[in-house]
């Protein structure tokens, strides 16, 4: 079994749940991050790689990421906690408080504490969120901030 540890699976979550509240940057260097990974494991497929993932050598995808892929992922979490905590919501378990795979998870994987007669509340939750989520988006493109 895995080892808990709640600043990887914040990381995780964002980037599994909330990567649209993400700006384009952002995006941009998780992409060519994750192309890296996979050119790592695939070395002849570098050039391939870089032109689907975007080029981590490039100076400011490489200065973005030159602490590490988690300390950029903490600084996009506090970018989104001062700029727009109403869009992130973090699902965590009522019994053992370790975040769970999803915002609407009714179950945790860590101590198997299920709320199943919370379903509806639970989906309320995340869907309100993912709601705010999409207006802001549609607000933001209204702008031309898109």
């Amino acid at each position: 079994m895995r080892t808990y540890n709640d600043g990887a699976e914040l990381n995780r979550y964002l980037w599994a749940q909330f990567s649209i509240i993400c700006t384009a940057d952002e995006h941009r260097v998780y992409k060519a991050h994750h192309g890296r990974l996979k050119a790592d494991n695939a070395p002849e497929q570098d050039r391939m790689l870089r032109k689907m993932f975007g080029d981590w050598d490039d100076p400011w995808i490489a200065s973005q990421l030159s602490d590490g892929f988690d300390v950029f992922t903490s600084l996009v979490l506090a970018r989104i906690c001062r700029d727009c905590p109403e869009l992130f919501y973090v699902n965590r378990c009522e019994s053992c408080g370790r975040i769970v795979a999803t915002p609407k998870a009714c179950n945790c994987g860590w101590c198997g504490h299920e709320w199943f007669a919370r379903r509806e509340e639970q989906n309320q939750i995340a869907d309100a969120t993912f709601q705010r989520i999409k207006s802001e988006k549609r607000e933001q493109g209204a702008d031309g901030d898109a």
